[in-house]
Order: C-alpha cells, then structure tokens, then sequence
C-alpha cells in the first residue's frame, strides 16, 4: 500500500526529537529526566554528524622511548567526532600500555549500548596496528535515596560520566617483499592503502561508474571491529618494539559527509581532507627519515617509497655540490626536469591544488618538476642568520609547469629562460 503523500507545511513528526515538556505540578520520574538527556544527546549527535567526524585538535600519539613497561604511548589532550555524531573529549596527556588491557567493556546504558565495541587486542605479536579513540562511559559515586538500605538499590549512582577508551585493532594489509625488508617503505605502503589508493585509480579508468558511497579503506583492512563509533587515531608498528607510529595514515581534520552519487567522489571535501593526510603523512615521514642527515642524500624514493604525493618539499644540503648529489640519490631513476626558480608567492597555492592530483609513482618514470623557492635561496646565499635550511619542491608532471619565464618580476640571478616545450 502506498503511503499517503505529507500536505505542504504539515508537521511532520517522523524522526522528531521527543523532549519532556515541563510544566508545574507535573510528576516527574527518573524515566522522564532519562528521556530529556537522551533528547539532548540526540540534538548534539546530529550537531556533530553535521560538522563532519575526525579530529577536531590534539589527540597526537606520541611514542616514548625505552619505557621501562615496554610498548607504551602518549596521546595528547584533544576533541574529536565520531560517525555517529559522538564528540570524544580527552583533556589532558594519557600514556597507553600497548602490551595489556583492561577487562571487556559492557554497555549499560543507552548513551553507549548502540556502540556495540568489540574485538581489540594487546601487542602480544608482531603486526601492524590501528589505534583509535572510542565512547566509554563509567557510574561513579553513590546518591541518596529513599530506600532504608541503599546498597540494595543498584541504580543509585551519582553520576553517569560519558568517557572515552583506547582500542588497539589488527591491519590486515598486503605487504611486496621490499616492504616487509624495510621499516620506511612498510610505513608508505599502509599508508596508502589506508588512503584507498584504489578508488582513487578506479575514478580515472571509469568515472561514470564511481559507487555511490565509497567504503571506508579501514573497514576493509581492518574487518567488523572497526565500528562507526572509533575514530582513526595512528597505526603503529609492533615486532618487540614499536618500529613506527604514523598518524596522517589515518588521521583525518573533521570533514562533513556530504555527497552522495556516482558524480560525488572528486567534489566530496573528503577527498580534500584526504589529499592533505597524503602530503602531511610523507613529510612527517621524511622529517623522521632525516633527523640524523639534515637532508635527503642517500635515500632514494623509488626504494623508501611505494608513493610519493604530488608534491612534497625535500631538506637540502644547500651547496651546489651537494644539492646535485641529493637530487641524483633521491631521484635515481625517475625523469626529472629543474630545478628551476619560483616567486615563494606561488608555493601556497601550488601545495594546496595537489592536494587533488594523482600521487606519484616513482617507478613509473613519469616526469617530476623540480623547483627552488627564491627567497629560500636567496637567504642562503646571502648568509643570512640564522641560516635557513635548504628547501627543494617537488611535483607531479601532471601539475601545471610553475617556472615560466616572467621579466617583469623575476629577480636577478633567481629568473628562469622559457623551456623546451
């Protein structure tokens, strides 16, 4: 039977939120008060559902080294949204003991039942591992009541405090034999499939037969424990130590959901939100690559890295003989053009619009333009103090040329001759 079609400017109460009307002399019961915070906790969850899940600020993990009780990690104070809506506060730094855990988690009220949370596991074997944040909550004290004997009334807690727990959740990732021989290039290679490198692939070959809502890359590597109440924090490494914690794997800004349709993925924010994860997860990576070098020279990225994102921004030595020895290690193998100069008024711009190219394949061959930044090395050249460190851009060839001749506000010794087209 079809149902009967709403008139205009009828209310429609189907999936209203039912709060308690109050009034004088009404007779109010502990199930009416119950109602009135499960409507505001709805209002709230749609609030958030509306802002988008992720991480609002903070929640960084941290590792610390050589912690006398083994795997242990600091995750820093931080808010953020869960896809149902659920706002997950931790207010000031936790450390977290990776190799044990507390007992199951048992739902008991309605603000946490529809979670549902299971699995979860300690660092007991080598792995790789997804760290999350994720609803708990906790009765604390004991209130008054009428009853003669109060232990006897079971439901007569202070307060109910709407909490938050750490899960621990086994990756399940595909992994070539230089990956699984090499911590850097493992690390790269969660990383994009965490980012769903195949869609992304998938779009170009066939735009017109995009799903309509694209699975989370996580429920796939990571199965049914990953629920709509976790919010990807980091994946971590585990063999007898923790090898690496890489946040921007995983680690997405809130994005709001928003389209949906065959036409949807290339114009979804979260393909933006996406992009960003991709160039902060290779720099952060790289800037623990060359903590102890300073620069790039003897890595090479065809070897460290499965992908590269469309552009990046490389440590240089910052001496000509150096700088070439850095760009042939780092680019041994790949088709590179420069390095030409560029105004630092164009590199904002230019880092922001590859957030929505491809990434690079650096065994693919395609062509890669270099450039410097003038005013980075015009400083350097000039001495001055203190003495900036030596920055190389890098981008896809598919990324418009960003060195074209320009006289009228070029500066001399950093200006550019038109090139071969």
């Amino acid at each position: 039977m079809t149902a009967q079609p709403k008139l205009l400017q009828q209310t429609i109460l189907d999936g209203g939120i039912r709060a308690v009307n109050f009034f004088n002399g009404r007779l109010l019961t502990g199930e009416d008060l119950t109602r009135e915070q499960t409507a505001r906790r709805e209002a709230d969850r749609r609030l958030g559902i509306a802002l988008g899940d992720g991480i609002a600020w903070g929640l960084e993990v941290n590792l610390i080294e050589n912690h006398p009780l083994g795997s242990v990690v600091t995750i820093n104070a931080g808010l953020a949204i869960n896809r149902n809506g659920q706002t997950l506060h931790l207010p000031n730094p936790l450390d977290v003991l990776l190799s044990d855990r507390s007992a199951p988690k048992v739902a008991t009220t309605r603000s946490f039942i529809d979670c549902g949370l299971k699995g979860g596991v300690i660092a007991t074997k080598p792995g790789t591992y997804l760290l999350t944040i994720a609803p708990d909550e906790a009765n604390v004290g004991r209130a008054q009541s009428q009853s003669l004997d109060e232990g006897s009334v079971r439901c007569n807690s202070d307060a109910l405090v709407e909490a938050v727990q750490i899960r621990m959740l086994p990756l399940t990732v595909e992994l070539d034999v230089a990956s699984r021989a090499d911590n850097d290039r493992l690390r790269n290679a969660v990383a994009w499939q965490c980012f769903g490198l195949d869609y992304m692939a998938n779009f170009l070959i066939d735009p017109l037969r995009m799903p309509a809502q694209i699975p989370e890359p996580l429920e796939t590597l990571v199965g049914k424990t990953y629920t709509r109440c976790d919010v990807p924090l980091a994946v971590v490494r585990v063999t007898t130590k923790i090898e690496f914690v890489d946040l921007w794997s995983v680690r997405r800004r809130l994005t709001p959901r928003g389209c949906a349709g065959a036409f949807a993925y290339p114009v979804e924010e979260r393909r933006r939100a996406e992009g960003e994860a991709m160039s902060l997860q290779f720099q952060q990576q790289l800037a623990g690559m060359t903590v102890a070098s300073g620069d790039v020279r003897g890595l090479a990225a065809s070897k460290k890295f499965v992908q590269l994102p469309a552009a990046g921004l490389l440590p240089m030595p910052g001496d000509a003989a150096g700088d070439a020895a850095a760009i042939a290690s780092f680019f041994a193998g790949c088709t590179v053009r420069g390095p030409a100069y560029i105004e630092g008024a164009r590199l904002e711009t230019l880092l922001r619009e590859s957030y929505s190219y491809p990434p690079i394949n650096p065994n693919s061959g395609e062509l890669i333009w270099l450039y410097w930044v003038r005013e980075n090395r015009q400083a350097i050249d000039l001495k001055r103090d203190p003495k900036p460190r030596a920055c190389l851009v890098f981008t896809s060839g598919h990324m418009p040329y960003q060195a074209d001749a320009r006289l009228d506000v070029a500066k001399w010794d950093y200006a550019n001759t038109e090139i071969d087209r």
